[in-house]
């Protein structure tokens, strides 16, 4: 599967919305698994979340983030990701104009059940 980014960037540019300077986002792949979603971000916006049972990446393309996540704040730069665990609460604003992929995975539905080795010991959630 394959995307051409900055071409699907350019569409979203060209909405009229996005000249209101208004969040644009497109549904790169949409499963009962997985979604990936690419999202223009102007600066200066804020998104209230509550995640309920995927585990969620965000990896940023273009621009900064900033996450609060309980009482810590984390900024990612382009090139930066972070991971969220079902269930966490969280705000993330754009510092600067920002272009991001958001994939979300269902763990309940998904058939890989996930697993962290340690000293040649597997552990299974």
């Amino acid at each position: 599967m394959n995307f051409d980014i900055p071409t699907l960037l350019e569409t979203l540019k060209k909405e009229s919305s996005w000249t209101k300077k208004e969040l644009r986002s497109m549904v790169l792949l949409k499963s009962p698994v997985k979604n990936i979603v690419l999202t223009l971000l102007p600066a200066g916006i804020e998104i209230n979340s509550i995640q309920l049972n995927d585990t969620i990446m965000y990896k940023v393309l273009e621009g900064r983030l900033k996450f609060r996540i309980r009482n810590e704040l984390v900024i990612l730069d382009k090139g930066e990701q972070i991971m969220l665990n079902e269930r966490t609460k969280y705000q993330v604003e754009s510092l600067e104009e920002s272009v991001f992929l958001l994939t979300s995975e269902n763990m309940v539905q998904s058939s890989q059940t996930p697993k962290f080795s340690l000293n040649n010991i597997t552990f299974t959630f």
